[in-house]
């Protein structure tokens, strides 16, 4: 990958761009020219190869404000920071602390971004929740069901769906899922956030049978539940059985529990969504 790569197309990358590098990192950090916050997270980046708790603990404030940051190309820096941080973490309590931190920002601000933007925050959102932040990551997706722009909330879907099938349902707590997902399956204005939450009911009833999936649409229209079952037809997703192929920290495979919840393991989160 060039220089040339990271900046638009036809854009031509100022002569004088490396003196970014003489002011100090703080400085670049807040900005206004984008070239002089891309040179602070590269310089984060290097870091955080070498020290990746020392960056997280140093701007753990302000990460927040980096993965949001306005210009595409910056952003696309400030998210690679994140998944190294997110994938150096060891304990629970520290994923959570991050997630609680970053994840309404990469649901608002990245993951209806560019194809670039978006792919490093659903690998961040991943490495979350394998460190241990799964409901953290969920509360953070269930919220944005309000959101006013549907973008934002078809993405948030995708992530929930990405989620469910790379760990599985057992990571989250599907009494703060279901009913959320079998309202907007039916009632949001949008179509293609309507089939995105369906298709979520449809990936947690291929994993945990139609019992569990059920109460979701129980009060739902006759036009919803048929395509929530076209979709099911369409996905074979009748068994129950489909194993994720990833797990959370430390966690082993468990079958599910009563009432149709499924445990929290690896150090995942224990309050309820």
């Amino acid at each position: 990958r060039t220089r040339a790569d990271e900046y638009p197309p036809g854009f031509t990358p100022p002569e004088n761009d490396e003196n970014a590098v003489s002011l100090p990192l703080e400085k670049r950090l807040v900005s206004k020219k984008w070239q002089d916050r891309k040179s602070a997270y590269d310089e984060l980046v290097a870091a955080a190869d070498l020290a990746p708790d020392d960056v997280r603990a140093a701007h753990s404030e302000s990460l927040h404000k980096m993965v949001a940051d306005a210009n595409p190309f910056a952003q696309e820096r400030a998210l690679e920071l994140l998944v190294k941080l997110a994938g150096a973490i060891e304990k629970p309590e520290e994923a959570k602390a991050l997630a609680a931190n970053v994840m309404p920002v990469l649901c608002e601000k990245a993951l209806s971004g560019r194809p670039n933007v978006k792919s490093r925050a659903s690998e961040a959102a991943l490495l979350l929740v394998e460190a241990g932040a799964a409901l953290s990551v969920q509360a953070a997706c269930v919220g944005m069901g309000t959101h006013k722009v549907p973008k934002v909330v078809l993405a948030a879907l995708e992530l929930l769906s990405l989620v469910i099938c790379e760990f599985g349902p057992r990571v989250f707590e599907l009494r703060g899922l279901l009913k959320p997902l079998g309202a907007l399956g039916e009632g949001h204005k949008d179509k293609s956030v309507r089939e995105a939450a369906l298709i979520c009911l449809v990936e947690l009833r291929a994993r945990t049978g139609e019992a569990t999936v059920s109460p979701a649409l129980k009060d739902a229209k006759p036009a919803c539940v048929a395509e929530y079952e076209r979709l099911c037809t369409e996905r074979s997703a009748d068994s129950g059985r489909e194993q994720p192929p990833r797990l959370v920290n430390g966690a082993t495979p468990i079958e599910a529990v009563a009432n149709g919840s499924f445990a929290t393991v690896g150090g995942g989160d224990e309050e309820e969504v």
